[in-house]
């Protein structure tokens, strides 16, 4: 069997059986009259449900019917002219003898190949060698259908359709092939009702199912057409058609089979007849060739080349019957379609259009060239589909919050790759003042952006202020409640995006009471508002469908992103509480850290809080805006916004908009299942949660809420809930300061909150967990300081957290601010407690010294010694005082003619006496009173005057004579006068010696 692969680009070769080997132009091989090679260049790929498609089911037809053997390549238009000629060749190489071509478009290269190649025969389907002015070979024959007689019936039927009153076709491109079929379909149309509306716009290609999808539904949503019709290969319009709940009329391929009844009817192509005649023709030979090539040129009912399909059980019996009845003629040869009773037609331009013949009918020259519309149709020309679109997004929330904004800003980055956008953003909107806010939008607006995100609820009249202001700007809030701002009117260019969180909330709430141990839940709520109160519920609900004792306890904190608030809350479930897993819908993951610093359980929100905290967070409830915005952003890009803005308002897991994040290993398999299991039954459309059909529920104050209708809670009043369920613990709004101010410390678990510093500790700023104590030498005496002070002079604090400083001790000092006091250094001294300076501490007095530090006194030094200064340091410090002198390692008196001075060792001789050296070593002196005091003048031991020696210096040396003033001169060399004076005065000598030979030293 033959193997094929489809797809717009994927060209596939399919080789039933090689015939014959590589022809060559020189060499003619003679053909068998009943087994051909044929080999078929298709315009698109086989699957496309309509022109190629029909083409491939003659294929298959003419191989059973003539036993030919086949190739094929698909999508060959949208190949280079290099690469189709290559095809072209490659099947020339294969040793085709029939190369069929499946498009206008290969006119040229088929022309090309026959010329070159007189013996293989070409056949291109829709083929116009006038439009290129080429000669026709005579091994060249052109095969196409009379489209526009089905084209016109097709309008016969729709316009006798009831409530059909707009009908839009979408044409492929401006050429004659479209031109002509929708004139025709509007005559078709016009037959039946002359006011019918007619609009007409293409789409550049002949197979483009998504520019051809943003056409549809332009027409529904713009034009508000009640019938789409169309000329391209897919059949995508009729599959919008069908999603939107409109009409359709097919072509090519049978789409009431394969769309369902909103499509009326079909124009059916069908090859078979055409192909297998033309190829039977040449299998039989020049002469039936010749007779038999140019007679399927242009062919209608009359060759069976189509047909009107299957016919919707919508339409009457009159209208089958009238169709029935138009394909009979057009069969019989009778085509007047465009023979126009006043002779021409207006073109949309206002010309006055005739048969060239100058006949009552257009013939085929005039249709093959038509390129004008008639006048009524409105003629849109052709889409332009826009390659990128400007968004602009306006924040709640920081975007590393790890929760709401961040979900969002993920989206963000997706959607740009997908719709093909650029983006821009503000983050933190919601904290700046209105005047701030509109800035941030006014911006927006000045650099173009196309559409604005505005990340929350809380931005919905703001939203609705500008959307009125620039109507031609698209708006999206996400979360947008116009009720609970009172505005009474959506405008249209404001569309609301949200995710239906308590369906992740209910399976949140099976997977955390299915855990072993979890008998009790924490819930730390935002706002008190609708959002926070449905999603409580639901998670309850969740829990007890597992537990219906489950305990669930609620603290709310009063915003969606207060991270210290949510971390004071956690931690006071769990420690007075006693919970054992904690649940939130705030911006931030506060809380799963909170329970992994705990050991406790969580299940996370907004973000994959596994990922982050560990395994101790069990699942996320993580939404996932990308489809919405992507489907409201890609609208506004597509001119198709007004199609779509209505249908993202409210999205669940039906939309892929939640997931649940990474399960913990703590989740047990069963319980995955349970939760996928819940996933699948509201990704079905089965949103069960608020459905408690005639019991209703019952609220905290006994109050019982039922559904406006039915069994189950419609959106309004989900959108507006303001109850908590029975047996929910609810402990209100918690009331906590805004902030706890220097001198304080946080302590979660404090009544007050704000605990103050004690005594000797402090805090700087506001917000501090813990209070500092105070360092060295610093002290605070009061509570709630807010800084230490410094210890005075003559104070100390010798450990940190003081509340108070002390006196330093005798002997020492401080200067202020210290550890310890500082000793008073050796040679000084303090007898009182409270030193604050060095100068507190007393200098050592003469006499007195202190070798060491921090004392209370000074040493005295021995008797008979004193000190040279003050503040002496050392034992060694201590002299002789004066009046005394150092004598046997002791200061001794000074006698008569001795002088001593301080720190004296050896004294000195006083002027009038004569000190003799008797013992240098034990320091004995004799001391003599002079006879003259000029004679023995002051000066160490033994000092005479100029030329005296002896004993009391009472010799003159020799060679010397007494002189004046007590000094003895040098004698000269003439007279005796100085040896008689020499003699007398060694007799006086003697005398003295004499006198004070008894005298104590």
């Amino acid at each position: 069997p033959a193997k094929t692969l489809s797809g717009a680009f994927l060209f596939v070769s399919r080789k039933i059986k090689m015939l014959r080997p590589l022809l060559l132009l020189s060499v003619a091989v003679a053909s068998s009259a009943s087994h051909l090679s044929v080999c078929y260049s298709f315009f698109g790929p086989v699957n496309d449900f309509g022109w190629t498609y029909a083409m491939n089911m003659a294929r298959s037809y003419v191989d059973r019917q003539l036993d030919t053997t086949s190739d094929y390549k698909e999508s060959v238009s949208f190949m280079s002219p290099a690469e189709q000629e290559a095809v072209w060749t490659g099947f020339v190489s294969d040793g085709c003898d029939i190369i069929l071509g499946g498009s206008f478009g290969f006119t040229q290269i088929g022309h090309k190949f026959a010329t070159q190649y007189p013996n293989i025969t070409v056949i291109v389907a829709g083929s116009c060698l006038s439009c290129f002015s080429l000669p026709q070979p005579t091994n060249y024959a052109g095969a196409y259908i009379k489209i526009y007689q089905g084209k016109y019936i097709a309008g016969v039927i729709a316009a006798s359709q009831p409530g059909v009153k707009t009908i839009g076709y979408v044409g492929s491109e401006r050429i004659p092939d479209s031109f002509r079929d929708i004139n025709a379909f509007y005559l078709g149309a016009k037959s039946v009702n002359p006011n019918i509306t007619f609009v007409s716009q293409h789409v550049g290609s002949w197979y483009d199912p998504e520019l051809e999808r943003i056409a549809g539904l332009q027409f529904v949503t713009l034009r508000n057409v009640d019938l789409v019709a169309f000329d391209s290969d897919s059949d995508e319009l009729c599959k919008v058609a069908a999603e939107e709940g409109k009409l359709s009329v097919g072509l090519k391929g049978d789409n009431t089979i394969a769309n369902g009844n909103t499509n009326l009817a079909s124009v059916v192509l069908d090859w078979n007849t055409i192909f297998r005649k033309l190829i039977q023709a040449r299998m039989s030979g020049d002469a039936n060739w010749t007779s038999e090539y140019q007679k399927y040129e242009f062919v209608g009912f009359d060759e069976d080349a189509m047909s009107m399909g299957t016919l919707s059980t919508s339409l009457s019996a009159s209208t089958r019957m009238q169709a029935k009845q138009l394909v009979s003629d057009f069969a019989a040869g009778v085509d007047t379609v465009f023979c126009p009773a006043a002779g021409g037609y207006f073109d949309t331009a206002g010309t006055w259009k005739t048969p060239a013949n100058g006949g009552p009918c257009f013939d085929n020259g005039d249709l093959l060239g038509m390129t004008w519309l008639i006048d009524g149709i409105q003629d849109l020309g052709t889409l332009v589909k826009k390659t990128s679109v400007h968004v602009c997004y306006a924040f709640f929330g920081p975007i590393t919050d790890f929760g709401w904004t961040y979900a969002q800003n993920l989206a963000r980055t997706r959607v740009d790759v997908e719709v093909g956008g650029t983006s821009e953003f503000v983050e933190s909107v919601f904290e700046m003042a209105t005047a701030d806010q509109e800035a941030v939008l006014d911006q927006f607006i000045t650099t173009g952006c196309e559409v604005v995100v505005l990340g929350s609820l809380a931005f919905t009249a703001l939203a609705d202020k500008y959307a009125q202001l620039h109507p031609s700007v698209k708006f999206v809030d996400i979360g947008l409640c116009l009720p609970c701002f009172g505005i009474a009117t959506q405008q249209p260019n404001l569309a609301k995006a949200y995710v239906r969180f308590y369906q992740a909330k209910f399976v949140a709430g099976m997977l955390a009471a299915s855990q072993p141990d979890v008998q009790k839940i924490g819930y730390v709520g935002s706002a008190r508002i609708a959002d926070s109160m449905r999603d409580v519920n639901a998670f309850f609900m969740g829990a007890r469908s597992v537990n219906p004792n489950i305990e669930l306890v609620v603290y709310y904190v009063g915003g969606w992103f207060m991270p210290r608030e949510e971390r004071i809350a956690g931690l006071r479930l769990f420690h007075k509480h006693n919970v054992d897993l904690v649940h939130y819908d705030s911006d931030s993951d506060e809380l799963a850290k909170v329970a992994a610093e705990e050991g406790k359980l969580s299940i996370g929100m907004k973000s994959d809080s596994t990922v982050s905290h560990g395994n101790t967070n069990l699942a996320s409830i993580v939404p996932d805006w990308s489809d919405m915005l992507a489907v409201l952003i890609g609208a506004a890009k597509d001119g198709l916004w007004l199609a779509k803005w209505k249908r993202q308002e409210w999205a669940g897991f039906e939309q892929n908009a939640l997931n649940m994040g990474t399960y913990s290993t703590k989740v047990s398999m069963k319980t995955r299942a349970a939760a996928e299991k819940l996933i699948q039954r509201f990704a079905s459309g089965d949103d069960f949660v608020f459905c408690p059909g005639s019991a209703g529920y019952r609220a905290i104050d006994g109050t019982v809420h039922m559904p406006s209708s039915g069994n189950c809670m419609d959106d309004i009043q989900l959108d507006t809930m303001d109850w908590l369920l029975e047996g929910t613990v609810d402990l209100g709004m918690m009331q906590v300061p805004a902030s706890c101010p220097a001198g304080t410390m946080l302590d979660a678990l404090s009544p007050s909150l704000c605990v103050n510093c004690p005594a000797g500790t402090f805090t700087d700023r506001p917000e501090q967990t813990a209070c500092t104590e105070c360092g060295f030498g610093q002290f605070a005496d009061l509570e709630a300081s807010t800084a230490c002070r410094v210890c005075p002079a003559g104070q100390m604090a010798s450990a940190t957290g003081s509340a108070r400083c002390t006196l330093c001790a005798n002997g020492t000092y401080s200067m202020g601010g210290d550890e310890d006091c500082t000793a008073c250094p050796e040679g000084t001294f303090r007898a009182e407690p409270g030193g604050a300076t060095l100068a507190s501490c007393s200098k050592c007095d003469i006499s007195y010294y202190q070798p060491q530090a921090g004392q209370t006194g000074c040493e005295a030094c021995g008797d008979g010694e004193t000190t040279r200064f003050l503040a002496a340091t050392s034992r060694s410090d201590c002299v002789c005082a004066e009046g005394h002198y150092l004598s046997g390692g002791k200061c001794s008196p000074c006698g008569e003619g001795l002088s001593c001075n301080v720190g004296t060792t050896v004294p000195g001789q006083e002027a009038g006496y004569y000190v003799q050296v008797t013992d240098a070593q034990e320091a004995k002196y004799s001391v003599y009173r002079c006879r003259d005091v000029e004679e023995c003048p002051a000066g160490p031991p033994e000092t005479c005057a100029q030329g005296r020696w002896n004993l009391a210096c009472a010799n003159c040396k020799a060679g010397f004579h007494k002189g004046n003033n007590g000094m003895c001169e040098e004698c000269g060399n003439d007279g005796a006068w100085p040896f008689v004076l020499s003699v007398v005065v060694a007799i006086v000598a003697v005398i003295v010696l004499y006198i004070f030979s008894s005298l104590d030293p």
